[in-house]
């Protein structure tokens, strides 16, 4: 982890950013790819998030101001959506009607926020951003996080019968450390489950994720890998789930003209190799 977040560090300095000892900017959108009209919306929708993402500690500043923030990635990368909605497709999706970062779903006896929430006339599509979090592995029911929703399964909105007992069940019973976040993911898709029973669509839950160039010579890669293919066997019998990079994201939309200036933006700030 620690060669990575180095590596982030020298070539935002190579590229000419400014920041402190705790690896963030002075200000917020010194770490946006570009300005957007709609970033006082953005601001306001990540300030009533839950990730605390502009609140400062003491003299330090607030997290969104990082040079890894997995949020201001997300704000770069989405954000002509938040734009321009009802022009945007996204994996087949769309045109959508609601893009929305931080976006609150009710589960019953939870409520995650999805880093980035679009809807379409059949569709609710939440997406799942990480940046460097996922070099990190943690147990699938640290601390119960998962259980609860076991135990306390008739006070969920939506009781998906199949999902809680298969799905659930065997991530609960997993003692190894895995590199996707397998729980967050659970909890967002009781989310999405409600939320599309709610207005009668269909749920979706995409996950996009940041790699380095040279990925593939980092172990936790293989990993991580391995973990995603394992909980896309178990969870796509119950909603679509996509997964892919960010560099694969960008190939898909560097043809769309609302993002023909935004890639190589894009590219230029995240699309590095770890030495």
């Amino acid at each position: 982890m620690g060669i990575v977040l180095n590596a982030i560090q020298a070539h935002c300095s190579e590229m000419g950013m400014r920041f402190d000892a705790d690896a963030r900017v002075e200000t917020a959108l010194e770490n946006l790819v570009r300005p957007s009209m709609q970033w006082p919306r953005i601001r306001k929708e990540l300030e009533a998030g839950g990730g605390g993402e502009f609140k400062s500690k003491g003299a330090k500043r607030p997290k969104f101001h990082s040079l890894h923030s997995s949020a201001a990635l997300c704000v770069n990368a989405f954000a002509p959506y938040k734009e321009q909605p009802e022009g945007m497709h996204l994996l087949g999706y769309g045109p959508f009607s609601v893009a929305r970062f931080e976006k609150p779903l009710k589960t019953g006896i939870s409520k995650p926020f999805l880093d980035f929430y679009i809807e379409d006339e059949d569709h609710v599509v939440g997406i799942e951003s990480k940046y460097t979090e996922w070099l990190t592995p943690k147990l699938p029911n640290q601390k119960e996080n998962l259980r609860k929703y076991l135990k306390r399964a008739k006070e969920l909105r939506v009781v998906p019968d199949r999902f809680l007992l298969e799905l659930v069940e065997h991530y609960v019973a997993v003692q190894k450390e895995l590199f996707l976040d397998v729980a967050q993911l659970i909890k967002h898709s009781l989310g999405l489950f409600a939320r599309a029973d709610e207005i009668g669509c269909s749920p979706v839950l995409v996950y996009v994720y940041w790699t380095p160039r040279n990925s593939v010579d980092l172990p936790e890669h293989h990993c991580h890998m391995a973990d995603i293919a394992q909980f896309e066997e178990r969870i796509s019998p119950f909603l679509s789930f996509h997964t892919l990079s960010y560099n694969k994201l960008w190939k898909t939309l560097e043809d769309d003209r609302r993002y023909r200036e935004v890639v190589p933006l894009l590219r230029a700030r995240y699309d590095i190799s770890i030495h």
